[in-house]
């Protein structure tokens, strides 16, 4: 076994490859510079924009999914409320509330957590906690911000009922 080709088959390779000739669109202008088109192009936009973009789309999404949870959380508590209470501070209805708390509650409540857990994940430290005096002040300049109006305007475009 022959670790270089022989003097025979080197010739013919010679002889059939006479000339090295630039491929066409190859680089006519020398190694590594770059020909007038590349120069010409510039760089619209980077990676890092991308992402940033994507990062500021999730703040705003969950803010306004927070918002729009809670809002839903918000009109479910103020059906329990509206339950009459007897003396025992039990509902009178009791399969009524037990219904409500199946079927309208505790789906509302679970979304409202879900939506807390992403805006805690998504904000970082910034996340301002639970209670709706500190959460709802917050998510509502993120999509303030994002939709270019005051947040005092947002209730004319409500989520899930208006800015309360």
């Amino acid at each position: 076994m022959a670790i270089r080709p022989d003097r025979a088959s080197a010739a013919a390779h010679d002889a059939t490859h006479d000339m090295d000739r630039p491929r066409t669109g190859g680089n006519q202008t020398g190694a590594g510079s770059p020909t007038t088109t590349q120069q010409a192009v510039q760089e619209v936009t980077s990676m890092t924009d991308t992402v940033e973009a994507g990062r500021e789309r999730g703040r705003v999404d969950a803010a306004w999914a927070a918002l729009a949870v809670h809002d839903v959380l918000r009109r479910s508590e103020a059906k329990g409320d509206s339950f009459e209470v007897g003396h025992d501070d039990l509902p009178v209805d009791a399969t009524g509330w037990l219904d409500w708390h199946t079927h309208e509650y505790l789906p509302a409540f679970r979304a409202w957590s879900e939506a807390m857990y992403r805006l805690a994940d998504v904000l970082g430290s910034e996340f301002p906690g639970r209670h709706p005096f500190r959460l709802r002040p917050v998510c509502e300049r993120i999509v303030a911000n994002a939709n270019s109006v005051q947040p005092g305007e947002l209730a004319d475009h409500a989520f899930g009922g208006g800015a309360r």
